[in-house]
This record gives structure tokens, C-alpha cells and sequence, in this order.
């Protein structure tokens, strides 16, 4: 819970100095501590400051998927502050986006909240935002609700602050020809902005110092990586030629092994056909008559205790012309699909208690050809 706390806490330091890939990577780590604590409340919460993130780094969708999505839960807490900031970054977005409707929906709810809160400060941002909203429609309203806001601006007032509004009556007072006003605003602005630099420059040479220090520890650590890689690298060499080795010797045994298994079977399946061809001339007196050898349909039926279908007998009957035939060449000759065949065939491996793996089919024919003979 505190090493979450400590890194929202960093995420936050980078974010204010411009370090938005740093605050982001701290933000993440600390919202997934969270969620791993079942502070799944808490961990939403934050997505509102990575939501500002993303508004910095100009990714506007994502800004408001996440200010969304921190939303109910912020609300659930009344953090008010909080929601405020967060419908502020949503209108700021969907005006980057150009969607007038949504900016002026979301910017109304932050305005409201920020009067009730009676945040001076916030409520110079969000009013200047808003008279900005009004400069290219309606220049005197802009310069009206612009001089309002003046009149909050106190000693203690954000210099960011002041120079965005200072900015924006100098440009409403340029556009009514008050040139004496526009020029007090042009002043103002510059002072103020030349401190805001001053700030700025502060800030880079922070987040300079701070990335300088990263590069080093990520150079440190390169070094020692590419050390710890060469080792690997020997040891995987080493693991390589050895795996290498056994795998030849492996490939080696698979190979005989196949090839004696390839030669049996060919042999046994040799064997098989030539005591097909034996049955089949049996009764000599049979071959003499019609030099072709025919199942007997009866024999065979009497011997399962059913009647064969059509399309069995057909099967059994192209079994007899090649016992080797592929599937799909018997259902060419049967004129049926490859499906047919095969459901064909295990019906009948079931009717004759066919239990060869490897050649069903010859030893179902093979089998027929004895009950035919019998």
C-alpha cells in the first residue's frame, strides 16, 4: 500500500515537470499494486491523473476514455475537486477534438462544481477556458466574461493563469481596436510570461538531470546485460552442439525405426493381398466358369445375422476388384461422397468384428472372401 502510494506520488512529480512516459510508467505501477490489493476503487480513481497524461501527450480519446472511467468512482468518494478537474479535462479534449456540444456540456458541470468549492485559483482556469470558448463567435461576451475573471486575479494566482488570460484580453481588446488596453494586456502578458519561462526552464533542467540519470542506470545496465548475454550466448553454443549430436543420433533411430516398420508393414500387407488372391481361387471349378471370383451375398449375411444395403454390398464388391483402394476412389466408382464411404465402411467393421487397425479394409475383405468360400 505505501510502495503504491510512493509511486502515484513519483508519477505525479514527473507529470508536473513534463516527464510524461516516466509519470505514466510510476501512475500504471501503482494503480496495478492496487488492483492486485483488491483496491479496485482506489486504482479507477487514478485514471483520472493518467488521463491527464494522455491530454499532455495529445492523445485526446484516450484522455476521456480514462477521465470516464474514473468518473463514478470519484463521484461515489464526492471528491469534488477532483470530479471538477476531471469534467475540465474531458471539455478540454473534446475542444481539441472540435465536438462544440460536448465541450460546453462537460465545462458547465466543472464550472458549477468549482463555485460551490469557491477555489479561486480553479476558477480563474475554468472561466478564462470558457470566455476563450466565446472569442471567435462572440468577441464582446469573450471580452466581458475575460474582464470578469481579471477582477479575481490575485498576487498568489498562477502565473500560468495569468498569462492565458492576460493573453486572451490582449487579443479581445486588439480585435475591438482598444489599442491602449491591448497594449497594457501585451505587457502583462510578456512579464509573465517571461517568469513562466523562468519556471519552465527550472522544470527542463530537473527533468533533463533526472533523464541523464536514467540513461545512465539504462546504460549500467546494458553493459551488464550484454555481459550476462555472451555468457548465455557460450552456454547456449555449448547447449546447441550437444542438443545438435542427440538429435542426429535421435533422427538416426527414428529413421531405421520407421524404415524396418515401413518394410514390415508392406511385407504383412504383401502377405495379406497374396492370401486374397489364394482364397479367391480356391474352388478352381468356380474360377474355370467365370475367371472372376464373386462374393457370396447369403454366406456373408447369415454369418453378421443382417441384411447388407446397397451401398455396403457395393463397397464389399469394389473391395474385391482392390483391396488397396483409397476412400476416395471408391467413392468415385460408387458415386457417393468420400463421408459416405467411410460411414459405409465402419458400419460394416462393426458387423464383422473387424479388429486390424492398419488394414480394416483388407482384412474385411478378406474375411468376406472366406465366409463367400466357407
Amino acid at each position: 500500500k505505501g510502495e503504491a502510494r510512493i509511486l502515484n506520488n513519483i508519477g505525479l512529480v514527473y507529470y508536473h515537470i513534463g516527464s510524461y512516459d516516466l509519470a505514466l510508467e510510476n501512475l500504471m505501477e501503482s494503480i496495478n499494486i492496487y488492483y492486485e490489493l483488491g483496491r479496485d476503487k482506489k486504482a479507477v480513481s487514478l485514471l483520472a491523473d493518467v488521463g491527464a497524461i494522455y491530454y499532455e501527450q495529445g492523445k485526446y480519446n484516450e484522455a476521456i476514455v480514462e477521465c470516464r472511467k474514473s468518473l463514478s468512482t470519484l463521484i461515489e468518494y464526492n471528491n469534488k475537486f477532483a470530479i471538477s478537474n476531471c469534467y475540465f479535462l474531458i471539455a478540454k479534449s473534446f475542444h481539441k477534438l472540435g465536438d462544440k456540444q460536448e465541450t460546453r456540456s462537460n465545462l458547465n458541470k466543472s464550472i458549477a462544481i468549482v463555485q460551490k468549492l469557491k477555489n479561486n485559483s480553479k476558477l480563474i482556469e475554468v472561466l478564462t477556458f470558457d470566455a476563450e470558448l466565446y472569442f471567435d463567435t462572440d468577441i464582446d461576451n469573450a471580452t466581458k466574461k475575460a474582464e470578469a475573471v481579471q477582477e479575481m486575479v490575485k498576487t498568489d494566482t498562477k502565473n500560468e493563469q495569468k498569462v492565458d488570460l492576460y493573453e486572451l484580453l490582449y487579443r479581445c481588446y486588439k480585435s475591438q481596436n482598444r489599442y491602449d488596453l491591448s497594449l497594457s494586456m501585451h505587457e502583462k502578458h510578456v512579464m509573465f510570461s517571461d517568469s513562466l519561462e523562468m519556471q519552465k526552464s527550472k522544470a527542463s533542467i530537473v527533468r533533463e538531470a533526472i533523464q541523464n540519470e536514467y540513461e545512465a542506470k539504462i546504460y549500467k545496465n546494458q553493459l551488464k546485460n550484454e555481459e550476462t548475454q555472451g555468457q548465455l550466448k557460450v552456454d547456449h553454443l555449448k547447449k546447441t552442439y550437444t542438443i545438435g549430436i542427440i538429435s542426429v543420433i535421435l533422427l538416426l533411430g527414428v529413421f531405421l525405426y520407421s524404415r524396418s516398420v515401413i518394410k514390415s508393414s508392406n511385407k504383412k500387407k504383401d502377405s495379406l493381398l497374396v492370401e486374397i488372391d489364394r482364397l479367391k481361387n480356391i474352388d478352381s471349378s468356380i474360377v474355370a466358369q467365370t475367371n472372376k471370383f464373386e462374393l457370396d451375398k447369403d454366406k456373408i449375411e447369415s454369418f453378421i445375422d443382417r441384411k447388407l444395403n446397397e451401398t455396403d454390398w457395393l463397397v464389399l464388391n469394389i473391395l474385391l476388384d482392390d483391396p488397396v483402394i483409397p476412400n476416395k476412389e471408391i467413392a468415385k466408382k460408387a458415386f457417393m461422397s468420400v463421408d459416405g464411404i467411410g460411414s459405409s465402411l465402419r458400419r460394416m467393421y462393426g458387423y464383422f468384428d473387424i479388429k486390424e487397425s492398419k488394414y480394416k479394409k483388407i482384412s474385411l475383405l478378406m474375411l468376406a472372401i472366406k465366409l463367400s468360400n466357407n
